[in-house]
């Protein structure tokens, strides 16, 4: 669904999904934000409502994950793998390394699949994409692991 121009929810409740994800265009780029699942394995509908809006996943240079609650970032493994550039902050990384319960699987019953932390971003940093900066805030509270 779009929201505006160059910014598509790619799961959520118009696909029937309680998570919320985001793709945004960013100059020559996309940018992820958040990708997890709840119930149901919802990686390959990412892929598809992306595709629905013109979007190439293999074009997505990075996911930024607000916090590492298993309906976030329960992708960011997945889509590690098929290249994609995964930003956390410390404890996000950390939490996201570890896939322990910081990543609240057990609340769905799943496990987490750990991932690797390509990018980890600290309160106030600016970090750039497709020429675009981002600042980035830690917001703890939610989770120790929040960033907006």
């Amino acid at each position: 669904m779009q929201i505006v121009p160059d910014v598509c929810l790619v799961n959520g409740a118009p696909y029937g999904q309680h998570q919320i994800g985001y793709v945004v265009r960013l100059g020559d780029t996309y940018v992820m934000i958040d990708s997890g699942d709840l119930d149901d394995p919802t990686v390959d509908l990412v892929v598809a409502n992306c595709a629905r809006w013109g979007i190439d996943v293999e074009e997505v240079s990075h996911v930024l994950v607000t916090h590492a609650h298993f309906d976030h970032a329960s992708h960011a493994a997945r889509l590690h793998r098929r290249g994609v550039r995964v930003v956390a902050n410390h404890a996000g990384a950390e939490a996201l390394a570890k896939g322990d319960d910081r990543c609240v699987g057990y609340a769905v019953h799943g496990i987490f699949e750990r991932c690797t932390v390509d990018r980890i971003v600290s309160d106030g940093e600016m970090l750039t994409i497709g020429g675009v900066e981002i600042r980035c805030l830690e917001a703890p509270g939610h989770a120790d692991s929040c960033v907006i």
